[in-house]
């Protein structure tokens, strides 16, 4: 028997990748039909967050992404400055171990308890009233935490470089 190809050798490796990148997803999909991944969303009732060197703003809205158990992406979404578009303050974080996750279904999600996200990074991007992106997003790695709870999510981190943000939504 000979050894494969380069190229057979590299679509085998591909396979084995894709296959263990996946291998963590087949637990989730079993028993109750409960899955680990998910979003939690809200119009809010008060929501104030801060651009990199800006004053506070109002926001409108609050995503909150779990795309795997354990990681968490929290958006708080506003208007933008030309008609229709938004700007997004996006905090990324994991929940610290032992934490439990939110518990998604259908693709839904909600916390079991609060959730405590130990922050990585902080990004900020504005989109037209087309969706399509004006410029290249910021980010930065950053410092900080998230809390979301049923009622409020709340946020604080510091960059490495220095810059600060804030965010806080009450539903």
């Amino acid at each position: 028997m000979h050894p494969p190809s380069g190229r057979h050798a590299f679509a085998s490796l591909a396979v084995a990748v894709l296959l263990a990148a996946l291998a963590p997803l087949g637990p989730s999909f079993a028993g109750d039909g409960a899955e680990g991944f998910g979003r939690w969303q809200w119009d809010v009732g008060k929501c104030e967050r801060n651009l990199e060197g800006q004053e506070p703003s109002r926001c409108g809205r609050v995503q909150v992404d779990q795309a795997v158990e354990g990681l968490l992406t929290i958006r708080f979404i506003a208007s933008g400055p030309k008609r229709d578009g938004s700007n997004l303050l996006v905090f990324v974080g994991v929940l610290p171990k032992g934490q439990q996750p939110m518990r998604c279904r259908q693709g839904k999600c909600e916390p079991v308890a609060p959730v405590r996200a130990e922050l990585s990074s902080v990004s900020e991007s504005s989109f037209d009233g087309r969706g399509l992106a004006e410029g290249l997003p910021k980010a930065w790695p950053a410092d900080g935490s998230c809390q979301v709870g049923p009622s409020e999510v709340s946020c604080e981190a510091k960059a490495l470089s220095g810059e600060r943000w804030r965010a806080q939504a009450s539903f």
